[in-house]
């Protein structure tokens, strides 16, 4: 009897289902052919430059300005950084002011050097006449000798401070 039990429930069960079901809302979505699609991925790892340029300056200084960045192209003659130019004007300065120091140094050779000779003159005539001693001539010589060469020497520093001043002079104008 439990056999006819089972049966008799399964046919209740179907006779009380509905044959149809309600119908169910789907969402649609219209395909279209492509020749291509975009895809977008992620890699790790490192770029390497394929060159590297090493920059250097004439004179030292402090960098005031960057006129470009990393991976920027730059053209030949292209300022990449400006340095500071106080310390180079500064440094131009000073080397005028030596070169003025070594101008006024030749100067007072120069006036040396003429006291020297007319003093040693002088007393070649007094000594034709008897009155100096050949040992005075000779320190006389010897002291005109002198002072030529360092009126050579403060001329070779005015001409290096000179050219000091130029060599600083032609950085600052770049």
């Amino acid at each position: 009897m439990p056999k006819s039990i089972a049966a008799l429930l399964l046919s209740i069960s179907l006779w009380h289902a509905p044959l149809f079901a309600e119908p169910m809302s789907v969402s649609t979505l219209q395909l279209n052919l492509s020749d291509s699609y975009d895809l977008t991925r992620v890699y790790g790892g490192q770029l390497k430059h394929r060159r590297m340029s090493h920059m250097g300056f004439e004179t030292s200084g402090v960098i005031s300005q960057v006129h470009v960045n990393e991976g920027d192209l730059v053209k030949t003659g292209e300022p990449l950084v400006t340095l500071d130019q106080a310390a180079i004007n500064a440094q131009l300065e000073a080397a005028m002011a030596e070169v003025d120091t070594a101008r006024a140094m030749v100067h007072a050779q120069q006036a040396q050097l003429q006291l020297s000779e007319s003093t040693l003159k002088r007393h070649q005539e007094l000594a034709i006449q008897g009155h100096v001693s050949i040992q005075l001539l000779d320190e006389l010589q010897q002291q005109q000798a002198i002072q030529r060469a360092n009126l050579g020497v403060t001329e070779t520093q005015l001409r290096a401070a000179s050219a000091r001043a130029e060599q600083l002079a032609v950085s600052f104008n770049k």
